[in-house]
């Protein structure tokens, strides 16, 4: 008995009121507070195990560990402690809400908020210890970090590459300043004149809105005394008109320099979104060297090239690049290959027949010629064209599957060239794929996207380099200037390469460090989501949640559906309610004696004269809020407003 008075007393109880209960209603409440106990530990033991949800667990997960189960313990039992106190009952003295009161529902709802906030990181642990039909949580964790980490690497590639980009855009812009200055762009003729009007820059932009994308890249004349290709513009236009008015959005590149086709290229990919199809064509001189291919703008440069492959453009990165922003077809048409190449360091005729990231989604390559073989620029049967791009021509805007077209376009090119070039196909496709799509492209041929001209500027706001020197006009005077546009270039192509050269490597160690930080979070939201999001294992979480939310709130069931529990409370309420009453009284019988103690010292003193205030009511046995006073007249003084007005009359007198 003394025992369960003690453990009462930890819950608030009163030991005194409990004396007076009967041992069957002490030992009820001692049993749903028993579990209640149990439910304030299992509590506290969910809450701790938040931080070894945690891959990593060092000392500093331990400590929080604890903190949390000491902080989670002590509020579930002051929240008990707290129901226990506040009592069933305000002081009153109505004996028919005393005998049928039973305590609010509303003590419930806040431990069942309490229970089902807690019991989530309990059935976070048994989903992931045991796979509840499926794959275990883990499992899916890992493939959600995956696509974040991939989702992170690809926004920092694309950050380095906008940098790239506008490094690019300064570069060209620093160029033609300085082939301004120097004659260069416009003949010396001009190249006296301090503002000679000549064509802006300009490029082209893409709409990204439009499904089907296309970029077409053709060199024609090289200024570095390689043989020009007679062909190749011609190719492209034909091409563009071609994949126009199959519903394409084209973007052109026409005997430009490598910083112009490798901005082009950056802005093309980017334009590119998830389902896409997109098709890049390139026609000019490629070479391959170490299994890579390149294609060449014109200022290609045969002995830089040699040295370094300098202003040559590697196919590999664009595979790699359009394949990561997901298309529902990646295309890449080769009518390159041309032989002049094979006699630098280090290359070989023909391009390569291997590409890195063949593996990125559904991919489509051609060449116009099979590996390590060149190609024939163009040849009387087929016009004005190449026999590859003949073949493109004829064949491409065939509503049949890819596979079919291309077949046909091998078959046309091999004979137009007497079996001497036959092009080279790759592919994983494992359906039929259509450039255009059957029935509603052809229904409308007349369907085109236009790619707007823009002039190509510097970034709003952005210092001009060398603005401290001023274009006077003549040439010895122009010295600094063309010597500072010099430097800024060499400095800007500098970067470019430092950019180009560490994007993959600085990529995938942000990558790494980013993964570490969510995984050293916890990904408690995300198991979360992972736990209730499967139907297959919605049922089963919910049973199991009900489960632990019962057991969490066991005790205040108990008191509240028991009969001999809430029987037991009602009774505590009632003797504590009493025992405050019979306090209440002695306290006022106690001050009235007291103040009639002290009065007796005064002579003039006559009880018997004066009217007493009766604060206690002898008929209902509890105090009165406005007191039976009775003035001169033997009124009665039954009102606040009354008892004011004597008051008043009081402090006249």
């Amino acid at each position: 008995m003394m025992f369960n008075v003690l453990f009462l007393r930890f819950f608030g109880y009163s030991p005194a009121t409990l004396e007076s209960m009967d041992e069957k209603s002490i030992d009820s409440l001692v049993l749903s507070y028993w579990l209640s106990l149990g439910s304030a530990l299992l509590m506290a033991l969910s809450g701790a195990s938040i931080p070894f949800l945690r891959p990593a667990i060092d000392t500093s997960s331990i400590l929080t560990s604890i903190g949390i189960f000491l902080v989670v313990f002590i509020f579930a039992i002051s929240m008990q402690r707290l129901f226990v106190t506040m009592g069933g009952y305000a002081l009153h003295n109505d004996p028919e809400e005393i005998n049928s009161w039973r305590h609010k529902p509303l003590r419930i709802v806040l431990m069942l908020v309490m229970a089902v906030v807690f019991s989530q990181p309990i059935l976070l642990f048994l989903n992931e210890h045991f796979s509840f039909g499926g794959t275990s949580i883990q499992k899916n964790i890992d493939l959600y970090m995956d696509k974040k980490v991939a989702l992170f690497e690809f926004n920092q590639y694309q950050a380095t590459q906008d940098q790239i980009d506008n490094l690019i855009r300064d570069k060209v812009l620093l160029s033609e300043r300085l082939e301004r200055l120097t004659g260069k762009r416009f003949g010396k003729a001009l190249a006296g004149q301090a503002n000679p009007v000549v064509a802006p820059i300009t490029t082209q932009t893409i709409d990204v809105e439009v499904k089907r994308k296309a970029l077409l890249i053709g060199s024609k004349s090289y200024t570095n005394g390689f043989t020009p290709l007679d062909n190749t513009l011609t190719d492209v236009r034909a091409m563009a008109e071609l994949l126009t008015s199959m519903g394409y959005a084209v973007l052109t590149s026409e005997d430009e320099s490598s910083d112009l086709i490798q901005l082009k290229i950056n802005r093309y990919i980017k334009s590119l979104r998830p389902g896409d199809y997109s098709i890049i064509y390139y026609a000019g001189h490629g070479f391959q060297s170490d299994g890579h291919n390149y294609i060449t703008a014109k200022d290609a440069n045969g002995e830089e090239i040699a040295k370094g492959i300098n202003r040559a453009i590697k196919v590999t990165p664009i595979v790699e690049q359009v394949a990561s922003r997901k298309p529902a077809l990646n295309v890449l048409l080769l009518d390159a290959c041309q032989s002049w190449i094979s006699t630098l360091k280090g290359g070989t005729g023909g391009l390569a027949g291997q590409y890195q990231g063949e593996s990125g989604g559904s991919y489509f390559f051609s060449m116009a010629a099979a590996p390590g073989k060149g190609s024939i620029d163009g040849i009387k049967s087929s016009g004005k064209h190449s026999p590859y791009t003949y073949a493109l021509l004829k064949y491409l805007n065939a509503p049949e599957d890819i596979q079919t077209v291309f077949s046909k376009v091998i078959k046309e090119v091999k004979g137009l060239t007497g079996g001497e070039q036959i092009p080279d196909v790759r592919n994983n496709l494992e359906g039929p794929f259509y450039l255009v799509e059957p029935g509603v492209i052809f229904k409308n041929k007349s369907k085109t996207t236009q790619t707007p001209v823009v002039e190509l500027q510097s970034e709003p706001g952005k210092n001009i380099p060398c603005s401290q020197y001023v274009d006077t006009g003549n040439e010895a005077m122009n010295s600094p200037l063309a010597a500072c546009l010099k430097l800024e270039i060499d400095l800007a192509k500098n970067k470019i390469a430092y950019l180009q050269d560490n994007i993959d490597q600085d990529t995938a160690s942000k990558g790494t460090w980013y993964r570490s930080e969510i995984t050293g979070s916890g990904l408690i939201a995300e198991k979360l989501h992972q736990m209730w999001h499967k139907k297959l294992t919605l049922l089963l979480n919910l049973t199991i949640t009900m489960l632990i939310i019962l057991l969490m709130v066991s005790g205040d069931l108990l008191r509240y559906f028991w009969p001999a529990a809430y029987l037991a409370i009602s009774s505590y309420e009632r003797l504590k309610n009493d025992g405050l009453r019979r306090y209440l009284k002695a306290v006022h019988y106690d001050v009235d004696k007291q103040v009639e103690n002290a009065l007796e010292k005064y002579k003039s003193f006559d009880s018997s004269k004066i009217r007493r205030y009766q604060w206690w009511n002898a008929d209902t046995d509890f105090y009165d809020v406005f007191p039976v006073v009775k003035n001169l007249s033997d009124e009665n003084l039954s009102s606040q407003s009354a008892y004011n007005k004597f008051i008043r009359k009081l402090g006249e007198a």
